[in-house]
């Protein structure tokens, strides 16, 4: 299977998965759940994802990628689907868990096609950087899309539309399983991935991810809470959150010539620096325009992160365990969408939304010395 093809399918899926997530967050808050509950919803989102990610990696290895991708689209339609059904808040708790566990899968396996695609490090650096772009794609139209369709079609009608996405994957997908690969000849032996953290490279560079990741996913979480607060409409916080993915596409269309300037762990590092300042500053605004070009500059900096680490992943990783390393970077991702929601929203309650952008901040700070007092981007150039 062509990368172009495994980054189509990729969009489909993750603007599904994305669209699912905000109208999700929008029904809950207009039914008129705490920060609490809404930040509880999204945890599940990722709770199961965060304790199958490595297991997960591990089968991928093993048996291939046809049986947990076609597992993986089946959850998300289903999940997406029974949204539908009139059953309020506790149905969308069942609709978090399938949507997040199938996307799971998914996402282990586009990321795993697109690292095999080819073993010379530069052209896996291309490729993961077009995988980039997709991901920013969707990360504009599923927000955008779900924001707009909430405000005309209402919430159940709009999982609907978010569960063709995922359809129509498993429909490509059906007519075309022979492109798809089979399990590896042979497997090394299996080994606890805790050894993984023992390699300071990939040490270094899960730090990263749970720091890039964190930022990302406080501000799909709080912006809607924010926004609602403020007296925002659905589709302006579906802008506001495209205007995220808007940046994230438009930094991966340059970042070929950004690559003759800069090295993976300086693009990773400046990612986090540019977090830093869009959460302190975000509380001082409440102008829509102004919340979209925070949003856009945000989207600028951890859009260039992302493809950095997942081809820094591929080349700091043993032969064999590519799956199980991938596996665990989403484990730490997942894990800081299952804690820091249900913790926010909690912490929102007491503090005030405001105070949830500075938090955030704060830890973004406190990893930056960490890193900058270890001097891994020193040490790796």
């Amino acid at each position: 299977m062509s990368v172009g093809l495994i980054v189509i399918l990729t969009v489909l899926m993750h603007t599904g998965f994305g669209g699912v997530r905000v109208v999700m967050t929008l029904y809950a808050i207009d039914q008129g759940a705490p920060p609490l509950v809404v930040g509880l919803l999204l945890s599940v989102y990722a709770l199961v994802p965060m304790f199958l990610s490595v297991s997960g990696g591990r089968w991928i290895d093993r048996i291939g990628v046809r049986r947990p991708l076609f597992i993986g689209l089946i959850l998300m339609v289903v999940g997406s689907a029974i949204a539908w059904l009139p059953y309020g808040l506790p149905v969308l708790f069942v609709t978090s868990s399938l949507v997040g566990s199938g996307f799971l899968l998914s996402q282990l396996v586009s990321q795993k096609l697109v690292g095999d695609a080819d073993d010379n490090a530069v052209q896996r650096r291309r490729n993961f950087g077009l995988l980039a772009i997709g991901y920013s794609v969707s990360g504009v139209l599923g927000p955008t899309s779900a924001g707009l369709l909430y405000d005309l079609i209402g919430a159940a009608n709009t999982f609907l539309v978010m569960a063709v996405m995922p359809l129509l994957v498993l429909a490509v997908l059906l007519r075309r399983r022979a492109a798809l690969p089979g399990p590896m000849a042979a497997m090394p032996v299996q080994r606890r991935f805790f050894e993984l953290l023992t390699m300071p490279g990939l040490r270094r560079l899960y730090l990263s991810v749970a720091l890039t990741s964190s930022a990302w996913d406080v501000h799909q979480f709080v912006v809607p809470i924010y926004g609602r607060a403020i007296g925002l409409s659905a589709s302006d916080i579906g802008l506001i959150l495209g205007a995220f993915g808007l940046a994230t596409l438009v930094v991966r269309l340059v970042m070929p010539v950004m690559l003759a300037r800069l090295s993976e762990w300086v693009a990773i590092w400046l990612a986090q620096f540019i977090s830093l300042c869009v959460f302190v500053a975000y509380p001082f605004f409440d102008q829509f325009q102004t919340l979209m070009a925070l949003s856009f500059v945000l989207g600028l900096g951890l859009g260039l992160g992302q493809p950095m680490a997942l081809s820094l992943l591929h080349s700091l990783t043993p032969p064999g365990r590519v799956g199980e390393a991938v596996g665990l970077r989403l484990m730490i991702i997942n894990g800081t969408q299952t804690i820091l929601p249900s913790g926010f929203g909690a912490l929102g309650g007491l503090l005030g939304v405001g105070a949830l952008f500075w938090t955030v901040g704060t830890v973004i700070a406190v990893g930056l010395i960490a890193q900058s007092g270890g001097g891994y981007n020193r040490r790796s150039r």
